[in-house]
């Protein structure tokens, strides 16, 4: 069970989850991402590289320096590095989609969310170590929902459902390999869906 729940930690990362929620919203064709109906590889791939490929790299360079002991991350104080460089790495993500490839309003304030989330759960970091997994499914959770209550479908029906078991399937682990308390998780879960919800039925 112990490498089944780090399987799934693995799998379910939390710099994969905007891949993820990208992947989800092509699939259903929801409405932010409809302008772009072709190119969707190109526009998964750069996601992939500039959220999870090169902040990945980052971190695995902070691990060969022994700037941090464990690419898992465990203790709060080592957090702090890594979580600012992956606010840096959104932050410009977030500018070139903005400025440079001409996406749609709807798909800049998720990026500009996520970055603005990636900078909150690093400020709490600095005084209490809260679960980045639960954010993470938190927030696809969040945005999916808010994104089904402006366009209501079946297929968003059937993303929201898979986005609640994989909720549950990370907490789960999470809390399987005490990685995290249940506060932490919870909190998490939280953090994201309330912050990415609101900002779509706000902002978008």
């Amino acid at each position: 069970m112990s490498r089944v729940a780090a399987i799934i930690s693995y799998i379910f990362h939390p710099l994969l989850m905007t891949t993820i929620l990208f992947m989800a919203m092509f699939a259903i064709n929801s409405a932010p991402v409809m302008p772009y109906e072709s190119g969707v590889r190109q526009i998964i791939t750069v996601i992939f590289l500039v959220t999870f490929v090169i902040p990945a790299i980052s971190i695995s360079f902070l691990r060969v320096t022994k700037s941090i002991s464990s690419l898992k991350l465990e203790n709060r104080k080592e957090r702090l590095i890594p979580f600012f460089f992956i606010t840096i790495f959104y932050g410009v993500a977030s500018w070139m989609f903005l400025s440079k490839l001409n996406f749609t309003g709807s798909i800049n304030i998720i990026l500009i969310t996520i970055t603005a989330l990636i900078l909150l759960l690093t400020l709490i970091t600095l005084f209490w170590k809260i679960s980045a997994h639960a954010t993470g499914v938190g927030g696809v959770l969040g945005f999916l929902s808010a994104i089904y209550l402006q366009d209501p479908n079946k297929e968003s029906l059937v993303s929201i459902s898979a986005a609640v078991i994989m909720s549950g399937l990370v907490l789960s682990s999470r809390l399987y390999l005490n990685a995290h308390n249940p506060r932490q998780v919870y909190a998490g879960l939280f953090l994201g869906f309330i912050f990415s919800f609101a900002s779509i039925l706000l902002f978008a």
